[in-house]
């Protein structure tokens, strides 16, 4: 009996370490998986790039669109034109009392017919949808709070969004566009070159696919016209971010790192 209870120990203990060593195996593996996730997340933001280490277009192309397609709080100031007025189908939000500049434009799901003061600031909530001519668009959005005085706000982060708490509208403003005049260098395989004259002189975009998709993420407007690309695979370009057309990210002032 007691040789037999020692198998049975001995068999407990074989399988214990098993189990233990299984379990290890899968929390590292998801552990890394994590990280690997993550890293364009932490790693990619307009901050902490260095334009000599160039950055691959698609985790460009993630991190500027980061915002799109989530859903916030917005705390601003109503830009009306008189002291009061009315929310309707859309209302426009300015981030402090006697600013003009609009920096967001929200489509109301419903319409709110009572009387607002632009100089008390209140909080919306919706979807963001996409930069349009120095705006942020925002659709299905709704009232949250009238009366916004005492509302705290939290740092705007497209990585780290609790759509109960609201941003201040010109710190998210800022966020959004931070990605915009900044210079950095890209990578990509060539797609292709398009060359047009108009009034304004000769325009010579290079565009930049993703090597895995294929997808062109990246248009480049270059700062001169270049030779015959040979090395077509992991083409580095310089420049500054500008804006975006049709889903593809634009870069201005755009000269060749790796190439002649």
């Amino acid at each position: 009996m007691i040789k037999i209870a020692g198998k049975m120990k001995s068999l407990s203990i074989v399988l214990t370490l098993v189990f233990l060593i299984s379990s290890c195996g899968k929390s590292g593996s998801q552990g890394k998986d994590k990280t690997d996730a993550e890293k364009i997340v932490v790693g990619i933001s307009p901050d902490n790039v260095d334009v000599s280490k160039a950055i691959p277009i698609a985790d460009l192309s993630y991190a500027y669109f980061a915002w799109k397609g989530k859903k916030i709080s917005v705390k601003g100031y109503c830009a009306f034109f008189f002291d009061e007025g009315s929310i309707g189908k859309i209302v426009s939000l300015v981030g402090s009392v006697g600013d003009k500049k609009k920096l967001i434009e929200c489509t109301m799901s419903n319409e709110y017919p009572e009387k607002f003061s632009r100089n008390t600031p209140i909080v919306i909530s919706g979807t963001i949808e996409r930069d349009y001519y120095g705006k942020i668009r925002m659709k299905d959005c709704i009232l949250v709070v009238k009366d916004a005085s005492k509302t705290k706000t939290i740092k705007a982060n497209p990585y780290k969004i609790d759509a109960d708490k609201p941003v201040d509208a010109a710190d998210f403003y800022k966020t959004f566009y931070s990605w915009f005049g900044k210079e950095i260098t890209v990578t990509g395989d060539y797609w292709g070159t398009t060359t047009s004259t108009t009034s304004y002189g000769k325009t010579i975009r290079v565009d930049l696919k993703d090597p895995k998709s294929g997808k062109v993420l990246v248009g480049c407007k270059m700062k001169e016209e270049h030779e015959k690309v040979i090395n077509r695979r992991g083409v580095m370009i310089k420049g500054r971010v500008s804006r975006t057309s049709f889903g593809r990210i634009g870069m201005t002032n755009c000269e060749f790192v790796n190439q002649k």
